[in-house]
């Protein structure tokens, strides 16, 4: 009787830990750095999807108008590199470090769970190698049952995400794979269900 209620919370413990902790449950790739990327999402860690961006030296634009290929200078005459994140909402941006916080507040409101991951195709709107698309439910909606979803791009050795875009008001998820991916399209890690 002693060893069952001993090796009992054992056996649970190797159970937990075997079957990935936060990421249980979570749909799986063959390659560990997307694997990472969906582990950091799905357990909804900030430090841990914090440490994960990759920042991008580019060189900044004062031309008026959001979004673009280039950040806007802050004070910096135009054309000085500047530390930024690339993150879509509705149209191309960047984020410097300072600005992230918002990002990061939003991609763990989302409590998502992974929808689809592919070789990112020549021509993708996120940078990387790869891409996941997540979905979500985000509770600051008044719109019970409304799914969000948000797509990350991958690249590196350490699964670095190189973008997110974040949905804009769109609930289907196939806005966020078409017109870049078509029917024909098969370098799926993962797809949609």
């Amino acid at each position: 009787m002693d060893l069952i209620k001993y090796a009992l919370p054992l056996v649970f413990a190797a159970m937990f830990v075997a079957c990935g902790g936060d990421g249980e449950g979570a749909r799986r790739t063959q390659i560990s750095l997307v694997n990472t990327v969906i582990d950091a999402v799905v357990s909804g860690d900030s430090n841990e999807i914090r440490n994960l961006l990759q920042f991008t030296s580019l060189p900044c634009t004062d031309a008026t108008g959001a979004g673009g290929d280039r950040p806007r200078c802050l004070g910096e005459p135009a054309g000085t590199n500047v530390e930024v994140f690339q993150a879509n909402a509705c149209e191309a941006g960047w984020l410097r470090a300072i600005d992230v916080a918002p990002l990061l507040d939003h991609v763990i409101a989302l409590d998502s769970v992974v929808y689809a991951a592919f070789r990112s195709p020549e021509g993708f709107y996120l940078t990387g190698q790869y891409a996941v698309v997540f979905e979500g439910d985000d509770p600051r909606v008044d719109e019970p049952g409304l799914k969000r979803y948000m797509a990350v791009g991958i690249e590196g050795d350490f699964g670095e995400i190189t973008g997110i875009a974040l949905g804009c008001g769109i609930d289907e998820p196939v806005h966020f794979l078409l017109p870049h991916l078509n029917e024909d399209f098969d370098d799926w890690l993962i797809e949609p269900e």
